[in-house]
């Protein structure tokens, strides 16, 4: 007797909620890059499968609260119909518009799909919590820009408008938008000076600001009609209106050359992220952070792959990190200047003997007495003379070397007479019991 097979088509509504709901609970997004994995498209994946699959799913609206709708290809009309009889159902719907692969489609495709969605999800906005948006074009971030104008949009929490490709200069079409408990902005540079002319700021030292990240705005083939002033007043704006953003992320800008140079000062902004900024940004950004005594010790500056031709005046910022920084002068021009407590150095070739003996020699950064170096071409001798440098000022109270050079048991007993809590390549000195070096 042949067994009967049975098809997962022909399983029960009550069987195929089961997995959907495991299916809900695994899903995960990477806003960092706005590519999704298929389980993170969820619900739009089994939504698609077929129609019996797209009837049970919508019996359970939860499924529906954080809707993620790919621009790869077409979306079905009934698929767009549930998404739509789920936004009338949500009090507080999140909505995602994202890119399933990381091939890139025609930019005049990109819009027409874009603009078909947005006529007809731009009734709900007014109660969104999230509207995330990543697209491959800002051409197609000036098109979302015009259905989001003169909008109250009195939940909104997250606000994403995000491109890799500036095929535009044009500005954004923001006219007006209040957005009072805006707790997350991700938007490019350009689009970020628009929105902040256009965002009704009222200033309250309660309301915080979790996160900003201004994102790539890089024109090659034109004029990129914006200056550093613009995008450093906009940020101390957007600044004075909270009573601090907790992380501010700058990311690949460039600028029209200007002769102009505005001391603004931003405060209340406790971690700031730079990467791929160069020139004269990044000294005006720079120099224009003001830290409260209140706050001093949760402050934070990190540079990542920058250029930085001339000393900056960074202050008293807590901590100065540098990442993958591969230009000795920009490390130097960095810390020429710093008066904080903690440097960390991560993955840079520009950490050289030259810089470590550069700061021992000028005196510089009198009040750091911490130092992280993880996989830099520094050597023992050169550290050597930096803590000997630090003894009859502020000594260096922390020393942690990963991926470094092999240490040898005399400068471990040197090391563990001048600095209170060091560790070398993954060990604590003083918990070490020597035979020989420590090796990587």
């Amino acid at each position: 007797m042949t067994a009967r097979r049975h098809s997962i088509q022909s399983l029960a509504p009550e069987t195929l909620l089961e997995i959907f709901d495991h299916l809900s609970t695994s899903r995960k997004r990477s806003k960092k890059t706005g590519v999704y994995s298929p389980i993170a498209l969820y619900p739009f994946t089994i939504a698609s499968v077929c129609r019996h699959w797209l009837d049970v799913a919508s019996l359970k609206s939860k499924y529906w609260s954080d809707v993620v709708i790919p621009l790869d290809f077409p979306i079905l009309p009934s698929i767009m119909g549930t998404y739509l009889d789920a936004f009338n159902c949500q009090d507080t719907p999140h909505f995602h518009i994202v890119y399933f692969n990381t091939v890139p489609i025609q930019a005049q495709v990109e819009k027409a799909r874009l603009d078909d969605v947005m006529r007809l999800l731009v009734p709900y906005f007014h109660k969104c919590k999230t509207i995330s948006i990543y697209t491959c074009y800002r051409s197609s971030t000036i098109l979302v820009t015009k259905y989001l104008t003169k909008r109250s949009l009195i939940f909104l929490e997250d606000l994403s408008l995000v491109s890799s490709i500036t095929d535009t200069t044009q500005p954004a079409c923001f006219a007006s938008m209040t957005c009072p408990k805006l707790k997350s902005l991700s938007v490019d540079a350009k689009t970020f000076t628009n929105l902040i002319e256009a965002l009704e700021i009222k200033s309250d030292p309660e309301r915080d600001m979790d996160h900003v990240r201004i994102t790539s705005y890089h024109p090659t083939n034109c004029r990129s009609d914006l200056e550093p002033d613009d995008l450093v007043c906009g940020i101390a704006e957007l600044a004075d209106g909270y009573g601090m953003i907790y992380a501010l992320d700058v990311s690949d800008v460039i600028f029209d050359p200007s002769l102009t140079w505005l001391f603004t000062h931003i405060s209340n902004v406790y971690e700031v992220r730079l990467v791929d900024l160069q020139k004269q940004f990044l000294a005006q950004l720079l120099g224009s952070f003001r830290t409260p005594q209140a706050l001093h010790d949760y402050t934070s500056v990190s540079l990542t792959r920058c250029i930085l031709p001339y000393p900056a005046i960074i202050g008293d910022m807590f901590k100065l990190s540098f990442i993958e920084m591969g230009d000795s002068n920009s490390i130097l021009n960095a810390l020429k200047r710093w008066e904080g407590v903690e440097i960390e150095v991560k993955n840079c070739s520009g950490f050289t003997d030259i810089i470590l003996d550069t700061v021992s020699s000028e005196r510089l950064c009198p009040n750091a007495t911490s130092l992280k170096i993880h996989k830099c071409p520094i050597s023992v001798k050169a550290l050597r003379r930096f803590v000997r440098s630090k003894q009859n000022v502020n000594p260096l109270t922390k020393l942690c070397v990963s991926k470094g050079p092999s240490l040898f048991w005399w400068d471990k007993v040197w090391l563990e007479g001048k600095v209170e809590d060091a560790s070398w390549n993954g060990k604590k000195l003083h918990e070490v019991k020597f035979s020989g070096q420590i090796t990587v």
